[in-house]
């Protein structure tokens, strides 16, 4: 960067950059600012020295006001909500995973894995194909509606 810290008269705005902590000039280089590559001049708005004094008082000020405790009470409410919720979840996804099923059957000496799917209204499993199904875009596992086509026609 062709200028020195002794040339203040000529602080050009690519070589100098303000400090936005401590508003002092100082050239722009990595021996005074972090390095940030998606910032404007390629460094960080505060210089090093300001940096390095903001975290001696954050962790000064953690050290003072600790985080506070949750009492043991409290914590066991937590913990019996969190588990409901995780119960729910299981629930859920073992009642989408009921709709599929996988059977292996063995025509001329060759196995093969049918996928079996539940219709949700009438609750009969066809093979989970188009010709039992319509197409569902939505549906990211197989991509087939949730009800047969005999209860769909039915339906209308």
């Amino acid at each position: 960067m062709g200028q020195s810290i002794e040339a203040g008269k000529n602080r050009h705005k690519g070589f100098w950059k303000t400090c936005s902590w401590c508003n002092e000039s100082k050239p722009a280089t990595a021996e005074y600012f972090y390095r940030m590559g998606i910032a404007k001049g390629g460094f960080r708005p505060r210089c090093k020295i300001c940096t390095k004094q903001l975290r001696i008082s954050d962790k000064q000020a953690q050290l003072h006001h600790p985080k506070p405790t949750v009492l043991p009470e409290i914590r066991e409410q937590l913990d019996t909500l969190h588990a409901e919720q995780a119960l729910k979840n299981q629930m859920r996804i073992a009642a989408k995973e009921a709709d599929y099923a996988s059977i292996g059957i063995v025509i001329d000496g060759v196995k093969s894995d049918i996928r079996i799917k539940v219709c949700n209204a009438c609750a009969e499993q066809y093979p989970a194909t188009t010709d039992y199904f319509h197409r569902d875009k939505e549906n990211k596992k197989w991509g087939l509606v949730a009800r047969c086509k005999v209860c769909v026609a039915g339906a209308k």
